[in-house]
């Protein structure tokens, strides 16, 4: 899952944590509604030339009755493919999540260790801890690093320790740990979430973001604050406010920020035309973003977004405001295969009336008999031989592992996914016959199917498998219940 790499590169990042001043300025991405929507906009910036390896964490979440045993990384050099990493996965009983993983790495015409990592999670299967040794040599294995979560009542994310194994004293050493305290009103909706680091054998406070509801339980606010140590008191940083529809979708997004001379919020920017495909998930169709210079609004930027059926990203086309009128600025887009693996992914700046692209990663995928993807081709788009160039190579071997009869001659999807209360059938016609087990292969739900439609409000937090029975057809599919 991490390779050594990104190992040592946890190491340095957490070392270097201390002495950094966070503010509330860096909860605006989590937080604040327009700086999410700006971020799509120029989204553009933060792809540029960033090549991706295939996320295998996620390929081996969505495996219905398969195990990823191995992966090999290959890099491509000089028309061939060499062997650059090696990555063992291995599990208890029928689990479907890791115990432990070994990853080698290719050198001198052999396999040889580096890193050894553990993996914990909770009955929602959260990731609760992970445990990393490196290799010494001589058959033994030494702790290195070790990564610890927890998660309040309401499943929010509390607290995150990072830890180094203290070799002299032989005992773990406290590195960096930060929390974030949740507030909760009575109808469980988030009032507050105050954010404090750890370091110097003390808890620092450095950021809050305060939510506000009207009489009916919609989100109208947000407040971002910073932490004042010289004064000992939280101050102002940035504010929206929000004008929902009657979707309680937001309609327009107001951001102000705090104006320390004047004490008081002055308006900044602002979120209008909004059209949304899924509020919950911020989907969004359209947008359009414009700024405040004291007077009068100035167009900024705007944007329009397509799905397919699945509700999966098809494009992102951006607009930019040239004084008179709008003009094709950047365009991204995305293709998928028929399993949904994302092969495509290109970004794209219009000039001379036509999309020219200016980064571009695709992937080309083969797969098993039981669907599972066993060998992943690494292309990038090379924009000054205008053509596609091979990056490397992943190649995946599994164990297929099951208690549950199937045959995978029905065809369905379903979404949302993860889901919080209901499940939408997809591929299938007629109100087809459900069962849903938990990872013991135990029946915890059963019926049929009402419109498309499979309520599972009533489940328990966690991961599921659906399996769907129509014409003596039967098909499974993993979902998790939120």
């Amino acid at each position: 899952m991490r390779n050594f790499t990104a190992l040592l590169l946890a190491v340095l990042l957490a070392s270097t944590a201390f002495g950094q001043h966070k503010t509330a300025n860096d909860l605006k991405m989590k937080h604040s509604a327009f700086m999410r929507l700006k971020a799509d906009v120029e989204r553009k910036t933060q792809n540029s030339g960033q090549t991706k390896q295939p996320d295998v964490r996620k390929i081996l979440a969505s495996r219905e009755f398969s195990r990823l045993l191995q992966t090999h990384s290959l890099m491509y050099f000089d028309g061939q493919f060499d062997t650059n990493t090696r990555v063992s996965y291995f599990y208890e009983g029928f689990s479907h999540l890791p115990t432990y993983s070994i990853e080698d790495y290719f050198a001198d015409g052999s396999f040889l260790p580096s890193t050894k990592t553990f993996y914990y999670f909770d009955d929602q299967q959260r990731d609760t801890m992970w445990v990393s040794q490196y290799w010494e040599g001589f058959r033994n294995w030494a702790n290195s690093m070790r990564e610890i979560w927890r998660y309040d009542q309401m499943d929010n994310q509390q607290l995150y320790l990072n830890e180094f194994w203290d070799v002299t004293n032989e005992q773990w050493f406290l590195q960096f740990a930060t929390r974030s305290f949740y507030e909760y009103n009575g109808s469980g909706q988030v009032v507050s979430i105050t954010y404090a680091d750890y370091y110097m054998d003390q808890w620092f406070p450095w950021g809050r973001v305060l939510n506000e509801y009207d009489s009916a339980g919609r989100h109208i606010a947000t407040t971002g604050q910073d932490w004042e140590d010289v004064d000992g008191k939280w101050i102002n940083s940035w504010r929206e406010e929000y004008d929902l529809n009657a979707q309680n979708e937001w309609l327009v997004v107001n951001y102000y920020v705090w104006e320390d001379f004047s004490q008081q919020w002055e308006l900044d920017s602002r979120a209008i035309d909004i059209t949304w495909l899924d509020f919950s998930e911020l989907k969004w169709l359209t947008v359009t973003l414009q700024l405040w210079n004291g007077q009068e609004w100035e167009n900024l930027a705007k944007g329009f977004c397509e799905y397919n059926t699945l509700e999966m990203l098809l494009t992102s086309t951006f607009q930019a405001w040239d004084g008179s009128g709008w003009v094709n600025d950047t365009r991204e887009r995305y293709e998928y295969d028929n399993y949904g693996f994302g092969i495509l992914e290109v970004t794209e700046y219009w000039e001379n009336e036509t999309w020219v692209i200016a980064f571009g990663q695709r992937y080309i995928v083969d797969y098993d008999a039981n669907a599972n993807p066993v060998s992943i081709l690494m292309e990038y788009f090379d924009s000054w031989l205008n053509d596609w160039m091979i990056q490397g190579k992943v190649l995946l071997a599994w164990e297929v592992v099951t208690k549950i009869p199937q045959n995978n001659t029905l065809e369905f999807t379903i979404f949302p996914n993860p889901t919080q209360n209901h499940l939408k059938i997809s591929g299938s016609s007629g109100s087809p016959e459900f069962v849903i087990f938990d990872l013991s292969a135990r029946k915890v739900l059963s019926g049929t199917t009402t419109s498309g439609i499979i309520d599972v409000q009533v489940l328990p937090s966690g991961t599921y498998l659906l399996q769907l029975k129509q014409n003596g057809q039967i098909a499974t599919r993993k979902f998790v219940k939120n």
